[in-house]
């Protein structure tokens, strides 16, 4: 038991360490599911170790280091995805870019067309890609600067709304266009401001 209250605390402590804030802006819920996922690994680890008690017990092994260590082992063995996994975000959110996800996270404010949303402006492609990696924005093209974004949602209902605007080169090529199927709206439009195109994309359903 005192093996797999140790485990649930320090992963615990490490699922805080790498779900920062800019973590949170996107994934509000993110530690209640991931602490699920602890819960039920360490269900899983007292299991493991309760028929191990057992099989010691039927063998005539009663020597306390013995099982200590084969509860360590057992414990730490489940639990392995869970470490790897976590520790790999510490490592990726917290030691390197740690510092750039900070900043990142100031340029966020809310927004609130809608029940819910977040809006920055003035991004650059890598604080752009990040954000559109963890909220599954379309991805840019990699000459765009100049980024701002708004994104609003319900939360209950399906509807959002995603606007993009941008900046390229005047000599790169990009398309315009205007569709909508059903509830589903999306569009793009370009002009020409001081020598740059700036694109307008939106995306929303309603």
């Amino acid at each position: 038991m005192i093996v797999s209250l140790a485990n649930l605390a320090l992963l615990i402590i490490l699922l805080a360490l790498w779900t920062d804030d800019l973590e949170l802006y996107f994934h509000p819920f993110v530690r209640p599911f991931e602490f699920l996922k602890i819960l039920t690994f360490s269900i899983l680890s007292l299991v493991a170790v309760q028929f191990y008690s057992v099989y010691l017990r039927k063998k005539g092994i009663t020597t306390f280091r013995t099982k200590i260590k084969g509860a360590v082992f057992l414990t730490v063995l489940i639990s392995s995805y869970l470490y790897i996994t976590f520790t790999q975000q510490i490592f990726s959110n917290v030691i390197i870019n740690g510092p750039f996800r900070k900043q990142l996270t100031r340029k966020i404010r809310p927004s609130t067309g809608l029940a819910n949303g977040t809006k920055a402006a003035n991004l650059t492609l890598k604080e752009y890609q990040t954000i559109a990696s963890l909220a599954g924005f379309p991805m840019l093209t990699p000459a765009a600067h100049n980024i701002q974004y708004e994104y609003e949602f319900d939360g209950f209902l399906p509807d959002y709304s995603l606007s993009l605007i941008y900046d390229l080169p005047s000599e790169t090529p990009v398309a315009t266009y205007d569709s909508s199927k059903g509830d589903y709206l999306c569009s793009q439009s370009v002009r020409i401001i001081d020598n740059v195109k700036r694109v307008t994309y939106s995306e929303a359903l309603h």
